[in-house]
């Protein structure tokens, strides 16, 4: 995948500008997508506060084995609010981040399909003694229109990897098709992490991770993923490296993540 994007000096209100192209080409989990988008965005961060209005249009031809074969288009219009409360450390103790995002298209305007999505992701940081926190993590998705079909696959859902649910494949939970696994229209995930510093640099972690993607609120069946890791305080951000065994499919799988996400 490639892009270029063209910004703007922030103007005297606080406003960034910018508009971008991105060619995108990717094959997960049995699923091809070529995309080509162009977006303008506008974004202003005050105090806690972070806001993002977007215009996008994509186009795309999505491929799964034998089951799809399809040309998507969309122009939609986003907005996404995030409120952030961490002081200026990159290991928070206490804390948190909540998100809410929701974009959507209109049939009649330069779209193949009429939809919403809907989108919200909080994260909870609390002390636990001094060498000690909890992380409680959530998320939450869906896409309200009659079906998937017409709706580019960076609207729609899939769960499972590095910051969803620890245990399984990255986006392998979603609608298993012959020769993949097709993104979905809603989402649900949640984790509760346990961390122990033993010193300033190094420490450990015990998890629960748990979530599932499907075609509609009733077929939501959250899979578990259990598991240890390790933390380092390096001086880019947080190291992670997670041992998590999925309950689903009964085998171990081996997570790194550089930073925090949110």
């Amino acid at each position: 995948q490639g892009g270029v994007e063209l910004a703007w000096p922030r103007s005297a209100r606080g406003y960034d500008h910018a508009v971008g192209l991105r060619q995108r080409h990717e094959d997960l989990r049995g699923q091809t997508t070529h995309a080509i988008q162009l977006s303008g965005r506008s974004s202003r961060v005050r105090g806690p506060l972070e806001t993002t209005f977007g215009l996008m249009y994509q186009s795309e031809r999505q491929q799964l084995g034998d089951a799809i074969d399809t040309r998507n288009q969309a122009l939609t219009l986003n907005y996404q609010w995030t409120h952030r409360e961490l002081g200026r450390t990159l290991y928070p103790g206490r804390g948190h981040v909540l998100t809410l995002a929701a974009g959507g298209a209109l049939q009649s305007l330069l779209s193949d399909t009429t939809f919403l999505r809907l989108y919200a992701r909080a994260t909870r940081f609390f002390s636990a003694g001094e060498k000690g926190r909890v992380v409680l993590r959530g998320e939450a998705g869906g896409v309200l229109a009659d079906s998937r079909i017409g709706i580019p696959t960076d609207y729609l859902f899939r769960a499972g990897g590095d910051n969803s649910v620890r245990g399984y494949a990255f986006e392998s939970l979603g609608r298993t098709l012959e020769g993949g696994v097709a993104s979905v229209r809603y989402l649900a995930t949640g984790s509760v992490e346990y961390n122990y510093f033993f010193n300033r640099d190094w420490g450990a972690a015990l998890f629960v991770d748990a979530g599932d993607a499907a075609d509609s609120p009733g077929k939501l069946s959250p899979v578990f993923g259990y598991g240890v890791g390790a933390r380092y305080r390096s001086p880019v951000g947080p190291v992670n490296l997670d041992l998590a065994y999925g309950e689903d499919t009964d085998e171990f799988r081996l997570h790194f993540s550089l930073g925090v996400t949110f």
